[in-house]
Formats: structure tokens, C-alpha cells, sequence
């Protein structure tokens, strides 16, 4: 299966419940989620044991960059940046 973002989710928050979340809004976009790979970086809501169990619920291999080397995850902060400045611009909440 090709590389693609298969969903996403946006929220007030960085809690786990947002990324799972978002995992399973992943599983239409895609059929099924198994064998696909998460990869994120070290923070708390994808090194929860809640995000991990659903990885492992769903088949997802989970994959995290390196700590402290934002080279590792340098696509996904270029896309997060790009999604958040064309779906927040101009909003003021």
C-alpha cells in the first residue's frame, strides 16, 4: 500500500483519547489498519499504554523517532505545520 496520511485529528489538547482517535477514523480511510506503521515522536499520548493497546487492538506496528532528534520526524512536523496553518489561518479560537 502506497505511503498517504489516512486521517487526522485536531483538538484543544494532546491527551491519548485524540490520537486514538484519529487511529480508528484511520481504518475506513484505509479498509484495515493491519500491517500499517504509526510513526511519531516520544510525546506522552503516543507513549501512552491507552495509544499502544489500540496500535496493538487494531495490528498497528508503532514506530517513533529517535529522542531529541527532530531530523527523524523533520516530514511530519512540515506537514503538521502546513495542516495547522491552512486549517486554523485566521481563526482566533
Amino acid at each position: 500500500m502506497p505511503r498517504r496520511l489516512a486521517d487526522r485529528a485536531i483538538a484543544n489538547h494532546i491527551r491519548a483519547d485524540l490520537v486514538i482517535d484519529a487511529l480508528h477514523a484511520a481504518e475506513p480511510t484505509r479498509g484495515t489498519l493491519g500491517a500499517a506503521t504509526s510513526h511519531s515522536d516520544h510525546g506522552a499520548q503516543y507513549y501512552s499504554r491507552a495509544f499502544a493497546a489500540a496500535c496493538r487492538k487494531a495490528g498497528v506496528t508503532q514506530s517513533m523517532s529517535a529522542v531529541g532528534s527532530s531530523a527523524d520526524n523533520a516530514l511530519a512536523e512540515s506537514f503538521n505545520a502546513t495542516c495547522k496553518r491552512e486549517t486554523l489561518q485566521g481563526r482566533r479560537a
